[in-house]
């Protein structure tokens, strides 16, 4: 009688310990361990494409201070944090740059969308036409742009090169 006690009272000791081994979970930073997936439909697309284009118009139009307001920065220290509008002194330094580079035409040549933080838009933009086909001066660059989703909502954003991204890129084609 006393081997099966102690028996039932190993088993049941047994029992308790794997069931409160069972039960806890190892706490993790969920920003770390969980890859953030992006759901995206046609509307998101769409709605990439249509402020990007939004942008480029404004800027072709020489609407410059209209499209640098559409401009958002995100910080480099926290991908997660919510796009904030660019200060007074970015503002100046986007204008400037905006205006040194008069647009002619664009073209929205490529899209990436990877996570709610890290897209890419590129546009070519012809800086003048050619008319003569002897001209051999480049006329053409490359802007990149950083869509971010924000709490389901697009904000536009240049590439930043603090963050290992691209900003403003002159290419000859």
């Amino acid at each position: 009688m006393r081997k099966i006690n102690l028996l039932i009272a190993g088993l049941i000791s047994v029992f308790i310990v794997s069931c409160n081994q069972s039960g806890k979970k190892p706490e993790t930073d969920s920003r770390t361990t969980v890859k953030h997936l992006m759901v995206l439909s046609q509307k998101d697309t769409v709605q990439v494409l249509d402020l990007t284009n939004q942008f480029m118009t404004a800027v072709k139009e020489q609407r410059y201070a209209d499209a640098a307001m559409m401009l958002h920065e995100m910080k480099a220290d926290d991908p997660f944090a919510q796009p904030e509008l660019l200060d007074n002194e970015q503002l100046k330094s986007v204008l400037q740059r905006l205006k040194a580079f008069p647009v002619y035409d664009y073209t929205i040549s490529n899209c990436i969308f990877k996570e709610a933080f890290d897209n890419e838009v590129r546009c070519k933009v012809v800086l003048f036409p050619k008319t003569d086909k002897e001209d051999r001066r480049p006329n053409t660059t490359t802007w990149y742009f950083k869509p971010v989703r924000y709490l389901g909502e697009w904000k536009l954003c240049f590439r930043n090169s603090a963050q290992g991204d691209r900003t403003f890129h002159s290419s000859v084609q």
